[in-house]
C-alpha cells in the first residue's frame, strides 16, 4: 500500500448554513427529505447520505485533489512523494446520491435481476457558500476552488474561476496570459489623485500616486480556468480578474513586526487497521482492553473488555456490540457477558469507586494483591460482597499499570529513546493521532498525540527504568461570535473526531447562541510525562447522552448548552493511589495487568490487526464456560452490587444494599 503525506487546507469559505431567497436559513446540504431512504410504492429508494470520514470514496476525493494540488504548486523535492488532502476544508462534506431498486419477488423485474445493487451512486460536495444548489459534482470540479483557497488571500470570489464563481462566458485567464504580462510591463499613465469611495478599493495607480514611497512593481499571477492537465479550449470572450502575488516591501518602505506563527504538526496516517478504526466518529466509543463499569440490571459492575464487532439492529442500523469479562477476586470469576448497547456501558473515569463492602478491607494501603482474598471469602474479615470487592481493588490495579504497544521505531543506540504507536493508560488505550485531557494546562484544553516515546536513562538499556513521555500540540476550546468568522483559528489539521464533533456542536448551538466553537492552537511540539496526562478525550455528542440520558441532553441542546464531556470526568489515579507525579507500573502486555482479576488464559482480541479467530465473536454468552463458584457462606444475600445511580450521597453498603448513613 502506498504512503502518502497530507495537506492542510490553507483557507475555508464553506459554510453549513445559508440564507435562501426566501431569507430564511438553511442547511447547506441536501435537503432532509432527501435523506430518508425508505423505498417509494415502486420500490424504489432513492436518497442522500452523508459519506464518513474515512470511506472509500472520501478518500479517493482527497487523494485526487492532493495529486492534482501538488502537481500545481509543488516543485522537484515534492514530486518525489504521494499526496492527500488531509481533510476538506472546513464545513465542507461529501454526500451520496444513492438509487437503488428492490427486485420484485413476482418475477416482473427479471430483466433487472442485478437490481437491488445500487443503480446509481453518485457523490457531490456541499459547503459553498452561494448555497446547497451549488455543489461540486467531482474531484476536478472542485479543484480550481481549492486553489483559489490555497493562493488566494483577499477572500475575494471575483478571483475564483470554478464553475460556481465563475460564469461559464468569462475567458480563461491563462489565454490571455502574454497580453498582461505586456500589460504588467508598461508604466503606468499619470492620472489626477483620487479618493476612493467607501466600500472600493484604490487602483494600482493610485496607491502610487498616493504612496511617498515608490514601490516595487509586482508581477500578477493568474489562476487559469483550467488546470495545467486539461487541454486548452477556445477562449472565451472577457478575462477572469487576476490574483496579485504578495513581495517583500520596497527598501526603506516601512515595516511592521510579525508575531511568528504556530504550525501545527502534520498528523500521520493511521498504522493498524484497529487505529484507523478507532479513529472514524461515533464508531466504536470503547476499546478491546479498556476497563468499563457494565449494567448488571438494576446495578454496576467492572470489568474489562475482551473483544468487539458491530452488528445490525432490527432496524438494520449497524451497532457495536461488546464481549466484557467481569472483575473479581482471584478465587472465582463471573463468565464472560455480551453489551448490545452503549449506553449499558461507561467509560471507567465516568465514575468514582466507591468503599469495599467488607469493612475490614477498607484499609488505606491494600492492595489487590496484599489482600487476603481466602480469609475475605470466608467472612472473617467482615460482612460484604467479596466479588464486589475484588472488582474495586483490581480497577484500582489496573488503573496505575501502563503498557506501550506496537513499537516504531528503535533508536537507542542513537538518541536513547524508542517510539510507540499506542499506550494502554490506566484503564484506557490511547492511540498517536489521537486527543487526551491533560494535568499539565489551563482551561479545557487537550493535547493532539504526535508521539509516545519511551526515554531510557542514560547509560541503561533497561526498559523498567525508562521513562514514558507524550508529544504533541496543544489546543485550548474557544468561542468567537457567529458574525466574526475571521476571528476562528484554522482547524482542519485536527483529527477527524474532533472534526466531527465539533460539527454536531455548532449545528445545534450556533442558531441559538450565535456563537461558533473552536479548537485553537496554543504550543506546538509539548513534550509531557504520562503522569501529565488524565486520560483519553470524549466526543461530547456521543459521551454526553449517555451520561446525561437522551432525553435530558435533547432539552439542554435545545436551549443551546452543550457540556464538555472531559469535564464531567476523572483523571486517571483519582480513584486509586498513584500520586500526582507517578507513572505508574509498567506491563508487558495488557493480560498481565489484569493479573488474577480475570479467569486465567483471558484474552484481549486484537481484532482486525490479529489473526482471523480474533474476528470471530460469539453469539452469545451461553458459549462461555462457567468459571469456579464463589466459596462464600455469609455473602449469599449480596447482589445488590454498586447502584451507581446514589453515588457520592454519602451511602455505605448496610448488608441491604447501598443505602443512606445510620
Amino acid at each position: 500500500m502506498a504512503s502518502y503525506r497530507l495537506i492542510y487546507p490553507a483557507a475555508s469559505d464553506g459554510k453549513l448554513e445559508t440564507i435562501n431567497k426566501k431569507k430564511k436559513k438553511e442547511a447547506n446540504a441536501p435537503d432532509a427529505s432527501l435523506m430518508n431512504d425508505a423505498p417509494n410504492a415502486k420500490g424504489v429508494r432513492d436518497f442522500y447520505r452523508l459519506v464518513e470520514i474515512g470511506e472509500p470514496k472520501e478518500v479517493e476525493w482527497r487523494r485526487k485533489l492532493g495529486g492534482m494540488l501538488m502537481r500545481e504548486i509543488g516543485n522537484e523535492e515534492t514530486a518525489a512523494f504521494n499526496w492527500i488532502l488531509a481533510v476538506f476544508p472546513e464545513n465542507y462534506r461529501l454526500y451520496e446520491h444513492v438509487k437503488i431498486t428492490e427486485p420484485k419477488a413476482n418475477g416482473e423485474a427479471a430483466a433487472n435481476a442485478n437490481k437491488g445493487a445500487a443503480d446509481r451512486q453518485d457523490t457531490y460536495l456541499y459547503g459553498h457558500p452561494f448555497g446547497r444548489k451549488k455543489r461540486y459534482r467531482s474531484p476536478a470540479d472542485f479543484f480550481n476552488h481549492l486553489l483559489w483557497l490555497a493562493l488566494d488571500e483577499t477572500g475575494d470570489h471575483d478571483n475564483c474561476t470554478c464553475k460556481i464563481c465563475a460564469p461559464d462566458d468569462i475567458q480563461c485567464a491563462d489565454d490571455l496570459f502574454p497580453e498582461l504580462l505586456k500589460e504588467a510591463k508598461k508604466e503606468p499613465k499619470k492620472e489626477p489623485k483620487q479618493t476612493p469611495k467607501p466600500g472600493t478599493s484604490m487602483t494600482e495607480a493610485q496607491v502610487k500616486q498616493s504612496n511617498p514611497v515608490p514601490p516595487v512593481k509586482q508581477p500578477m499571477v493568474v489562476i487559469p480556468k483550467q488546470y495545467p492537465s486539461q487541454p486548452q479550449g477556445k477562449s472565451p470572450k472577457a478575462a477572469a480578474p487576476p490574483v496579485k502575488a504578495t513581495l517583500p516591501p520596497a527598501a526603506g518602505a516601512p515595516t511592521q513586526k510579525s508575531t511568528p506563527m504556530l504550525v501545527a504538526t502534520p498528523l500521520a496516517l493511521p498504522k493498524s487497521h484497529e487505529q484507523e478504526l478507532d479513529s472514524q466518529y461515533a464508531k466504536f466509543l470503547f476499546r478491546p482492553g479498556e476497563l468499563v463499569w457494565f449494567s448488571r440490571g438494576s446495578a454496576w459492575g467492572l470489568s474489562v473488555i475482551v473483544n468487539r464487532t458491530i452488528f445490525k439492529d432490527a432496524q438494520q442500523n449497524e451497532k457495536p456490540k461488546y464481549l466484557v469479562q467481569p472483575l473479581s477476586h482471584p478465587y472465582g470469576h463471573s463468565p464472560v457477558k455480551i453489551i448490545s448497547s452503549q449506553a449499558d456501558l461507561r467509560p471507567w473515569l465516568a465514575w468514582s469507586c466507591p468503599a469495599s463492602t467488607i469493612p475490614g478491607l477498607n484499609a488505606p494501603t491494600l492492595t489487590y494483591n496484599t489482600v487476603d482474598w481466602k480469609t475475605a471469602v470466608s467472612g472473617q474479615f467482615g460482612h460484604g460482597d467479596p466479588e464486589v470487592d475484588g472488582s474495586i481493588f483490581a480497577s484500582k490495579m489496573i488503573d496505575e499499570s501502563f503498557t506501550l504497544i506496537q513499537g516504531l521505531a528503535n533508536n537507542t543506540v542513537t538518541t536513547g529513546e524508542r517510539t510507540y504507536n499506542g499506550i494502554y493508560f490506566g484503564g484506557e488505550k490511547i492511540w498517536v493521532g489521537e486527543a487526551v485531557r491533560t494535568r499539565a494546562t489551563q482551561g479545557t484544553e487537550i493535547m493532539i498525540v504526535h508521539e509516545i516515546i519511551e526515554r531510557l536513562k542514560q547509560g541503561s538499556v533497561s526498559a523498567a527504568a525508562a521513562s514514558v513521555l507524550l508529544r504533541g500540540d496543544i489546543y485550548r476550546f474557544t468561542t468567537v461570535q457567529s458574525n466574526a468568522p475571521n476571528d476562528l483559528p484554522s482547524m482542519n489539521q485536527l483529527p477527524a473526531r474532533l472534526l466531527r464533533d465539533l460539527d454536531f456542536r455548532n449545528r445545534f448551538i450556533q442558531p441559538i447562541k450565535h456563537e461558533t466553537s473552536a479548537w485553537k492552537l496554543t504550543q506546538a511540539g509539548r513534550t509531557l510525562g504520562i503522569q501529565d496526562i488524565k486520560g483519553r478525550w470524549y466526543e461530547s455528542s456521543v459521551l454526553l447522552p449517555i451520561l446525561q440520558g437522551q432525553a435530558d441532553f435533547q432539552n439542554f441542546l435545545q436551549h443551546g448548552f452543550m457540556k464538555d464531556a472531559g469535564g464531567e470526568m476523572n483523571a486517571r489515579g483519582d480513584s486509586s493511589s498513584l500520586l500526582n507525579g507517578q507513572a505508574g507500573k509498567r506491563f508487558i502486555s495488557r493480560e498481565d495487568a489484569f493479573g488474577p482479576a480475570v479467569p486465567k488464559g483471558t484474552k484481549v482480541n486484537r481484532g482486525l490487526d490479529g489473526p482471523k479467530e480474533d474476528q470471530v465473536f460469539p453469539e452469545d454468552s451461553s458459549m462461555a464456560v462457567a468459571q469456579q463458584p464463589l466459596e462464600m457462606t455469609a455473602v449469599d444475600e449480596m447482589a445488590d452490587f454498586l447502584n451507581m445511580e446514589r453515588l457520592g450521597e454519602g451511602l455505605e453498603y448496610n448488608g441491604q444494599g447501598w443505602g443512606g448513613q445510620q
